[in-house]
């Protein structure tokens, strides 16, 4: 069986470090992290050229640039969102879009980012094989510190620091289409910028909030927070391969991952 994906890249005119970096660094104008090159390929297209080779990959939908921002020798569906639209939009346009006009509606599709160009085809292969056959509407892969450390030393990730150990989120999701559009006001109030999960777990158990705060809570006991405030069941899993958590949004994190892409 194989799982649609969407990419999630764009363009921006915010005053971003990296894009600054690279566009004093090459004097050129740098308007979207995907596009920015290693060794001549750009991020967007090493992870193209990654779900093209992955068996349990469907259709590639890439939200936010357009054929005129890359050319690859494959189809791939560019999703025609405008510059400023909120990830959330980008989404929802997705799957009334395209995903609902399939027949059957799937049941499980996946949500990537476009910055995280240390990624393989076997690490997408490990994540759908650890979700396919799980009943759930949002799947959340995480990290622990050790690991991402391991492979990405001073990579400086944010970590929540659980009783379990301290994790970062991953940047690949796997969702439920017709859940998300169900309770698309719910999920899009919970990616808000103004809202944190701390404040997210206080108003759904002000005593789990208290363990979160003292890092006593655990993996369980977020899931459980999760599927309060979203409102539909969640699966937080850890993860085989801290590649799937390694954004590139600063300089250094972009030269700890050539270093690992040069190292292969």
């Amino acid at each position: 069986m194989k799982f649609d994906i969407i990419i999630l890249a764009g363009k921006s005119d915010m005053d971003e470090p990296l894009l600054n970096y690279f566009s004093e660094k090459y004097n050129k104008k740098y308007e979207s992290k995907v596009l920015i090159e290693h060794n001549g390929v750009s991020f967007l297209r090493r992870i193209c050229d990654v779900l093209h080779e992955s068996p349990s990959i469907g259709d590639i939908y890439i939200a936010g640039l357009t054929e005129n921002d890359i050319e690859l020798p494959y189809p791939v569906h560019f999703l025609d969102v405008g510059k400023e639209t909120s990830t959330i939009d980008k989404i929802e346009y997705w799957i009334n879009n395209h995903l609902s006009k399939k027949d059957p509606v799937p049941t499980l599709a996946l949500i990537m980012s476009g910055d995280i160009p240390a990624v393989k085809t076997e690490h997408i292969e490990d994540f759908i094989n650890k979700i396919k056959d799980k009943e759930c509407d949002f799947h959340y892969g995480v990290v622990e510190q050790t690991d991402m450390e391991r492979v990405f030393p001073g990579s400086n990730r944010s970590y929540a620091k659980l009783k379990d150990g301290n994790f970062c989120g991953s940047d690949i999701f796997g969702i439920n289409p017709q859940t998300i559009l169900k309770y698309s006001k719910t999920f899009r109030e919970l990616t808000s910028k103004r809202k944190s999960f701390l404040k997210q777990a206080f108003f759904v158990s002000p005593f789990k909030f208290i363990k979160i705060v003292l890092r006593r809570a655990t993996l369980q006991e977020v899931i459980h927070i999760a599927e309060k405030a979203l409102k539909m069941s969640v699966d937080i899993l850890r993860l085989s391969y801290p590649e799937l958590a390694m954004d590139i949004d600063k300089p250094f994190q972009y030269e700890i991952v050539k270093n690992y892409l040069e190292n292969e």
